[in-house]
């Protein structure tokens, strides 16, 4: 059965697992043109350009899933966050960090990793703020992780050491 979905699937998983691209994405295609509205090829083909180092065909291909099902793409859009912080772009990551956020709170399951992943983008986020030398934008991001997590200790540390810099002394010495 040269169509059969599910062994269209497995062989391409298993050719990108011994390292030859081309052929598992050829089946991978293959299963999608059996089952257009299947999303599995989809997620598949994703991750092989992923593995394969070709990030922007696999953001193409998250896109064109999210286009499609966009209040249905929680896994999608998660995905495509991991790319960008891949990539280190922090501010499109909390861009569609932001995004599962909103669908999360419209009912669909969030997972617990969800809140942690969001500081640290934001963490980064500020970090290159202070990079950049924008502190006082940094300094906003700063407070916001304080007040999502109050237990995660790097941004008071960065809070008190960008306090110090613009000769806060005592509310840096608070922090």
């Amino acid at each position: 059965e040269p169509n059969h979905f599910n062994a269209l699937l497995k062989a391409g998983e298993v050719q990108v697992a011994k390292g030859k691209y081309a052929e598992g994405i050829e089946f991978h295609q293959r299963a999608r043109q059996v089952r257009p509205e299947d999303t599995r090829p989809l997620y598949a083909l994703a991750s092989d350009y992923a593995i394969q180092g070709d990030l922007d065909k696999a953001k193409a291909i998250l896109q064109r899933m999210i286009e499609i099902r966009p209040r249905h793409a929680v896994s999608a859009y998660r995905r495509l966050r991991a790319l960008f912080m891949r990539e280190g772009d922090w501010a499109r990551a909390l861009e569609v960090h932001n995004r599962i956020e909103r669908l999360t709170e419209k009912g669909v399951a969030q997972s617990p990793k969800d809140a942690q992943t969001g500081i640290g983008i934001r963490y980064q986020l500020a970090m290159r703020q202070l990079t950049e030398d924008k502190p006082k934008v940094a300094l906003n991001l700063f407070q916001r992780i304080i007040k999502e997590d109050p237990k995660f200790i790097p941004a008071y540390i960065r809070v008190g050491e960008i306090m110090r810099e613009i000769g806060d002394d005592h509310e840096a010495a608070a922090v």
